[in-house]
């Protein structure tokens, strides 16, 4: 697992310490925000985050991005929820989503698989320079770049490059880490192609690896298709094309 700090957006004055267990995250935290400069921070209210609590919600899932919600000025803290879940058809980043609810999400927890705990996961904590970030675990500076910083995995599908028609091929998956690395873990792909047909929209992988067919029936030589795959809240990290050969 891995623990980012972000330290951009110095306008709001905070930080926060997160001791991460398997099965438990402690979040407490200190606000400056209200205050005079010279002021003394306050105490952020302690959220608590249950391992157990989380995966038995309907929301709990592959490839989530849970975020916790802080109001800087009336000094309260939200529980988590998925982001990816919420915004599953829009996509939404946590700073886009923030500007909607007009609330700030400076702790973002990733999972990269519905079977992990939180020493599996990756936090980033957005904080002032000055309060910074204290862990039970080694944490690192990261830049923000408008793109998440969390480490998310990724889907690698292998298959041909082409398809006879009214034929079929096998296409496989392989879910990999954030460095392109093979990651054996289980999970569920979710699989849309935009023409052909396949022989399920819903694949297990077993330690990371999986394999479909795909058939290119009713299309012409010339035509051109794809698969994409993706995970239940979040679609099409992955695609492949076909190109419909004689």
């Amino acid at each position: 697992m891995s623990i980012y700090v972000c330290t951009h957006y110095t306008s709001l004055r905070n930080g926060f310490d997160i001791q991460v267990e398997p099965t438990r995250i402690a979040i407490t935290g200190l606000n400056a925000c209200n205050g005079a400069p010279d002021d003394p921070p306050v105490p952020l209210p302690a959220v608590n985050i249950e391992l157990e609590e989380l995966r038995a919600r309907r929301d709990w899932s592959d490839f989530a991005l849970w975020v916790v919600g802080v109001d800087f000025y009336e000094n309260r803290t939200f529980p988590p929820f998925n982001l990816y879940a919420l915004t599953a058809t829009t996509k939404s980043d946590p700073h886009q989503q923030a500007l909607r609810d007009r609330r700030n999400y400076p702790i973002h927890i990733f999972v990269p698989t519905a079977d992990s705990d939180f020493l599996d996961c990756s936090i980033v904590a957005y904080a002032h320079p000055d309060l910074g970030v204290t862990s039970n675990l080694p944490t690192e500076e990261r830049v923000w770049t408008g793109q998440p910083l969390v480490d998310r995995p990724a889907l690698q599908i292998t298959a041909p490059a082409t398809i006879p028609a009214n034929g079929t091929v096998k296409a496989r998956i392989g879910l990999r880490d954030h460095r392109n690395k093979a990651l054996a873990r289980a999970c569920e792909v979710h699989l849309e192609t935009t023409g052909g047909q396949l022989a399920r929209s819903r694949l297990p992988l077993d330690a990371g690896k999986g394999s479909f067919a795909v058939s290119a029936s009713g299309l012409e030589p010339g035509e051109r298709f794809k698969i994409k795959a993706g995970f239940r809240h979040y679609s099409g990290v992955a695609e492949h094309w076909f190109e419909v050969t004689a």
